[in-house]
């Protein structure tokens, strides 16, 4: 679209919950060439509301409503959503960038990949924290090997979250919606780091527990084991304290962080412990807002992939697996393309 000499973006929204309120829609409006074009629901007052908040063109119920005349389509409904939503706009040619995690094995897995691949129609997902500087430059470290190897990781997390039957996020507490519980809303970004910098895991062992009465767990412990060695524990609890804990072990260094939103990293080498602070941004939504924009504009990948975030996925079904059955689950290789990784989510769906 173009307004005088400026050619703006323009952004349709599926969704008008918390993180499109306080985290998408602020970021969208804080770009000097994007714009809020549309914002679908299936409530019209709440479409009607949010669209006058941020000052949308035009709130509808209509996927395709929404669609029409977008530059990109951001999917922010909850998981049961992402691929309806997602299918819609592939099948029109409209770029789609997708929360996390992208669908944990519900819906039409199989149209969504083939729609993405015939159309070559751009595809990111919105794990945002792989454009945080302190992460980044942990990738820089182990791709350079200063750390030496991968040998272990610590996971700690844990949030106040007991929401209300008719609160508006009550939703996340019905895995049929929701995707799963604590491991999918805030797990899967811990997960997506530990495949963005180590790859994906061969095996994982899980144990949930304390699950809602529309079955997502409250609290999932998971142990990780890399074909090279490396293994990771992780811990995701909603509960009544706030923790969020990374602790890292190479065979040269360790690398700690309290906050993975904060920005200081503790580095022990060589005997010496040193702290690094890395600016940023207020809202960590922003940078994958431009990195979308530019995948599209610029014809390039964006910085989570359909194939990336399937590995998340794969690990989120093959944990529910492993709880329910009391094993250890083996994940699909490396080399598997995203067909192959996206029928392994579908199967170890089946066994939740």
């Amino acid at each position: 679209m173009h307004d005088g000499a400026t050619q703006y973006f323009n952004w349709a929204i599926a969704g008008y919950g918390d993180v499109v309120s306080r985290r998408i829609l602020p970021a969208i409006k804080a770009e000097a060439k994007a714009k809020i074009t549309s914002i679908y629901g299936r409530t019209q007052d709440k479409v009607d509301a949010i669209a006058a908040r941020f000052n949308a063109q035009l709130a509808t119920t209509n996927i395709d409503e929404a669609i029409y005349g977008a530059d990109a389509l951001y999917v922010a409904t909850p998981v049961s959503g992402h691929l309806t939503a997602a299918i819609a706009a592939l099948s029109k040619g409209c770029p789609v960038l997708i929360e996390k995690p992208l669908c944990t094995g519900i819906g039409d897995i199989q149209t969504f990949l083939e729609l993405a691949e015939n159309t070559k129609t751009p595809v990111g997902i919105a794990y945002y924290r792989r454009h945080y500087p302190w992460v980044r430059w942990l990738n820089q470290k182990i791709s350079t090997t200063d750390f030496g190897a991968f040998k272990s990781a610590q996971i700690n997390f844990s949030c106040p979250f007991d929401p209300a039957p008719n609160h508006p996020m009550a939703w996340r507490l019905n895995r049929n919606i929701s995707g799963g519980g604590v491991l999918a809303d805030a797990g899967s970004h811990r997960l997506d780091l530990l495949c963005y910098w180590f790859g994906m895991p061969e095996t994982v062992k899980a144990t949930f527990s304390n699950f809602s009465k529309l079955g997502a767990e409250s609290r999932a412990s998971l142990k990780l084991k890399w074909r090279e060695g490396g293994t990771a524990n992780i811990c995701t609890e909603w509960n009544n304290r706030s923790i969020d804990q990374l602790l890292v072990t190479f065979d040269k260094a360790e690398v700690s962080i309290n906050g993975l939103d904060s920005g200081q990293i503790s580095i022990e080498q060589n005997g010496e412990r040193n702290t690094h602070d890395f600016a940023m941004e207020e809202n960590p939504h922003a940078a994958a807002i431009r990195d979308f924009q530019a995948s599209v504009e610029h014809d390039t990948l964006p910085a989570c992939t359909i194939h990336q975030a399937l590995m998340v996925d794969a690990i989120l079904a093959a944990a529910h697996a492993s709880s329910k059955l009391s094993t250890n689950v083996a994940l699909p290789q490396a080399s598997c393309n995203s067909t192959e990784i996206a029928r392994f989510v579908t199967s170890y769906s089946d066994k939740w």
